[in-house]
């Protein structure tokens, strides 16, 4: 029973070359059919009423030959049958053959764990040296000795045990023989012997010639030396008589194969620049989360004040909750009680603090798909980390957020990253200065289309040069060792992934950055 995977792999195929009104024929592995299109019976008329699904290749092949073949040629009937499985088996590139008076090209795609897709087309009427040479030879198997030696081309004929009878000037002129009669009942590796003197040369040719010339009908191209290239393509009579065209196709092999090497070399090329680009998001991975250590140890300080306060808030509201329950017994439950509330308070804003720091820790997919954000909620966790260690440096942090802004597509991890970066050299810029006023303004707001991010602060202002270059990797005027110059340059790249926009500027005395990002719906309605 057929296997219905293999009926489905092949009905696109065939509906597709039958809709282009093509011959097409579809074999399983073992060459039996599974389906034709209705234009191969037209082709090939034999087949009407007879050809039927599971019958081997080879019974359709009898057919089509009882209806070509006349009376001389019937009797080898089952060679040609042989010859002609052995061709499709074989076959890696189309050929032509005459059929009926009309020349038709076969064709094959192969269906690895499949089978196979067959399919011909008439070509037009042509009168090169395969045409003539499958008309010189008569029942008697007389040869034309004027026409064949009108050929632009090498013609050869052999007789049924493959000694030459015939050969033209420009057969003998390709393979080096004086004149063509030298190559009267010589074989043709006899002849091969001339051409290749070399032995590796005469190997290869050799070997070419005795796995090709098992099939008549189907072409092969012959390597000779000085890298020259003959196609030879034989026509076998009803008396086993072999007609040969030998066509130089030199130009054309040396054209292919260097194509083909353009090709290698393509993609080689693609396959390098694969490799690189992996290595390149390797080593921004790993220098996104170096920043992200460093900008970890620049907030140590402020992070400790920030988990040390609640603790001591929980110590002492512990404290104060066992005291009370020893002095007035269950009369001070319901005030321990309330204690302890405010214990579990407290503790729930620490394991916030904490669980954002293992979040933000961690390695980043930089492949993730970008979802839905507010801008406004990625800002906020970037003040948790950071806002205690603004204002351990005794800055003033001003937070502007409307009651809704409308949702931005972007990655959470890189953003909050980005706007930490702004609120940490904003801070650096700040201390630089010394001044007691110092003060960082955090903002969003939406405006025409767009969600807008501000810091901005009265630390001085960016020089002309951090002006060009601020957004360039390991551009920095920090002293060495208190940075690398990559905060802004990943927050560039953070922000351009998400289809915005990072600009730098001075305002009032100081920095401002400002970050553009599409916005996903009108101002009031929800992101989510």
């Amino acid at each position: 029973m057929l296997c219905h995977r293999v009926l489905q792999a092949v009905s696109g195929g065939l509906d597709a070359l039958d809709s282009l009104g093509v011959p097409a024929l579809a074999l399983d592995e073992e060459d039996r059919m599974l389906r034709w299109s209705p234009e191969l019976l037209g082709l090939f008329p034999e087949h009407a009423g007879h050809i039927k699904v599971g019958e081997p290749y080879a019974e359709g092949l009898r057919r089509l030959f009882r209806g070509k073949l006349d009376a001389t040629e019937l009797p080898h009937i089952d060679r040609y049958i042989a010859e002609a499985m052995q061709r499709h088996r074989w076959q890696d590139a189309p050929y032509e053959f005459l059929y009926h008076g009309r020349w038709i090209r076969a064709n094959v795609l192969r269906l690895p764990g499949i089978g196979s897709l067959r399919f011909w087309h008439l070509v037009a009427p042509r009168r090169d040296g395969d045409t003539l040479a499958a008309s010189m030879v008569g029942s008697g198997g007389q040869v034309d000795g004027e026409i064949i030696d009108r050929l632009a081309d090498g013609l050869v004929v052999r007789d049924a045990e493959g000694r030459i009878l015939r050969a033209n000037r420009r057969f003998a002129e390709t393979y080096g023989l004086a004149s063509p009669a030298d190559a009267i009942g010589r074989s043709f590796p006899d002849i091969l012997d001339v051409a290749c003197t070399v032995p590796a040369e005469n190997e290869a040719a050799r070997h070419c010639w005795s796995k090709n010339s098992l099939v008549p009908g189907a072409p092969f191209e012959l390597p000779l030396p000085g890298d020259r290239w003959v196609r030879v393509r034989e026509h076998r009579t009803h008396d086993g008589r072999l007609i040969g065209t030998h066509v130089n196709v030199t130009d054309l092999v040396r054209l292919r194969r260097s194509a083909g090497e353009a090709r290698m070399r393509a993609e080689d090329l693609a396959a390098r620049l694969a490799r690189e680009i992996e290595e390149r998001k390797r080593t921004e991975a790993q220098l996104i989360q170096s920043t992200r250590m460093v900008s970890l140890g620049q907030m140590a300080t402020g992070l400790a004040h920030e988990l040390n306060q609640p603790l001591a808030i929980m110590v002492l509201a512990a404290d104060a909750a066992m005291l009370t329950l020893q002095r007035s017994g269950a009369d001070a439950i319901p005030e321990a009680l309330a204690r302890l509330d405010s214990i579990a308070t407290t503790a729930l804003r620490v394991r916030e603090i904490i669980d954002h720091l293992r979040s933000f820790g961690g390695q980043d997919d930089g492949d993730a798909v970008l979802e839905m954000l507010d801008l406004g909620e990625v800002a906020r966790r970037a003040l948790l980390l950071t806002a205690a260690s603004i204002r351990a440096s005794g800055i003033a942090l001003t937070l502007s957020l409307p009651p809704a802004i409308p949702g931005v597509m972007g990655r959470p991890n890189p953003l909050e990253q980005a706007i930490m970066s702004l609120l940490l050299n904003a801070r650096d810029a700040v201390v630089a200065t010394r001044r007691p006023d110092g003060a960082i303004r955090l903002a969003v707001e939406a405006m025409e289309g767009q969600v807008v991010l501000t810091v901005a602060d009265n630390g001085g202002g960016l020089s002309a040069s951090a002006l060009r270059h601020g957004l360039e990797p390991f551009f920095t005027t920090k002293d060495v060792g208190k940075g690398v110059g990559l905060g802004l340059a990943l927050a560039y790249t953070a922000i351009t992934a998400c289809g915005g926009s990072i600009a730098l500027g001075n305002e009032d005395g100081g920095a401002v950055v400002r970050v553009t990002l599409p916005a996903l719906a009108p101002a009031g309605m929800s992101p989510g």
